[in-house]
């Protein structure tokens, strides 16, 4: 029984050896994956980092489209107020102006025509202007998207260089794994093979137990014969299984020391193996770094790169915005002329009005002069018809009075009266 306790301790604590290896091997492997989710949420981290770049880039290009698109639309809509403010002095003209002014509406018509036209000039200009800005815009666009496609190849390129690299990482710790599961295989069938070699012994020290008991059996009946022979036999035979169990013993702590001595040849190797390791991880970990300060360095000169091709394309759009405002000016300058030139013509229509609201004034005092004369005549035509009633009542008077004495003679001298009378009114009417 005590061999068996002894045995089932050396069991128990070459267990405890291969469970605190299994432990060391298992912390070892939880390092290593921490490493890799490290360096994992690195790359996370450049990829963000490189799409919040690129995020801002298409912002500022955005911005800078809404920019020239609000500048376009200002543009169209002075030129939209100019048209309005020109329609309404055409309507205020127009309104102003009578039937007789046909001419003038012609040479208005004309000179409309004439702006219509250098309108319809500058219009084709600013658009053929405008398609050259769209046609630089676009071209700038392509070679934008091209420097973006060139660069998410190299990202692709490092990326996959970076995830063989990373395979080859694993790889490598696969096969550290499995060397050093094959150590631990080789460690275990020692272990068995120390276990057999102990159970063949306890087998044999009971095999000669057994035989032994089987000779302590036949040896009493011996001992009938001679009790002190039996005795130093037995003595012999208790000393000489002392012998055998130290012999054992001697055996197991030898098997002890060579299985400490392997394991510690094992812990020597496995720390050569993880100082390897650490120093293939720093190896990775210094051509990462390397990797990404080439990519960072690329990412400046693509920067700078694109910030020479904005700066460009900053200053084409101040050219272009310069020419705009020349051609505005220009513009502006050729309708002021216009409005100008209208501005003496409508003086002119003005001074023509009041030309002829003087010769109307004159015609009306003509007429009125007129009319005061035909007033005194027509005056002095009913005094005259006064006149004449008058000396007809005198006259018709008296020839009553006549009537009154002779009535033939009236009649007849009615009859006379009657006939100047229709002769002076066929005269008058005459």
């Amino acid at each position: 029984m005590l061999v068996l306790a002894d045995w089932l301790a050396l069991i128990e604590a070459d267990t405890l050896l291969l469970m605190l290896v299994l432990a060391d091997w298992l912390a070892l492997i939880e390092a290593d994956t921490l490493l890799l989710m490290l360096v994992l949420a690195d790359w996370l981290a450049l990829i963000e980092a490189d799409t919040l770049l690129l995020m801002l880039v298409l912002a500022d290009w955005l911005a800078l489209i809404e920019a020239d698109t609000l500048l376009l639309m200002l543009v169209l809509a002075d030129w939209l107020a100019l048209i309005e403010a020109d329609t309404l002095l055409l309507m205020l003209v127009l309104a102003e102006l009578d039937a007789d002014w046909l001419a003038l509406i012609e040479a208005d018509t004309l000179l409309l025509m004439l702006v219509l036209a250098d309108s319809d000039a500058l219009i084709e200009a600013d658009t053929l202007l405008l398609m050259l800005v769209l046609a630089d815009w676009l071209a700038l666009i392509e070679a934008d998207t091209l420097l973006l496609m060139l660069v998410l190849a190299d990202w692709l390129a490092l990326i996959e260089a970076d995830t063989l690299l990373l395979m080859l990482v694993l790889a490598d710790w696969l096969a550290l794994i499995e060397a050093d599961t094959l150590l631990l295989m080789l460690v275990l069938a020692d272990t068995e093979a120390l276990i057999e070699a102990d159970t063949l012994l306890l087998k044999l020290v009971l095999a000669d137990w057994l035989a032994l008991i089987e000779a302590d059996m036949l040896l009493p009946k011996l001992v009938l014969a001679d009790s002190d022979a039996l005795i130093d036999a037995d003595t012999l035979l208790l000393m000489l299984v002392l012998a055998d169990w130290l012999a054992l013993i001697e055996a197991d702590t030898l098997l002890l020391m060579l299985v400490l001595v392997d394991t510690e040849a094992l812990i020597d190797a496995d720390t050569l193996l993880l100082m390897l390791m650490l120093a293939d991880t720093e190896a990775l970990i210094e051509a990462d770094t390397l990797l990404l300060m080439l990519v960072l360095a690329d990412w400046l000169a693509l920067i700078e790169a694109e910030t020479l091709l904005l700066m460009l394309v900053l200053a084409d759009w101040l050219a272009l915005i310069e020419a705009d405002t020349l051609l505005l000016m220009l513009v502006l300058a050729d309708w002021l002329a216009l409005i100008e030139a209208e501005t003496l013509l409508l003086m002119l229509v003005l001074a023509d009005t009041e030309a002829l609201i003087e010769a109307d004034t004159l015609l009306l005092m003509l007429v009125l002069a007129d009319w005061l004369a035909l007033i005194e005549a027509e005056t002095l035509l009913l005094m005259l018809v006064l006149a004449d009633w008058l000396a007809l009542i005198e006259a018709d008077t008296l020839l009553l009075m006549l009537v009154l004495t002779d009535s033939d003679a009236l009649i007849e001298a009615l009859k006379l009266v009657l006939a100047d009378w229709l002769a002076d009114t066929d005269a008058e009417v005459l």
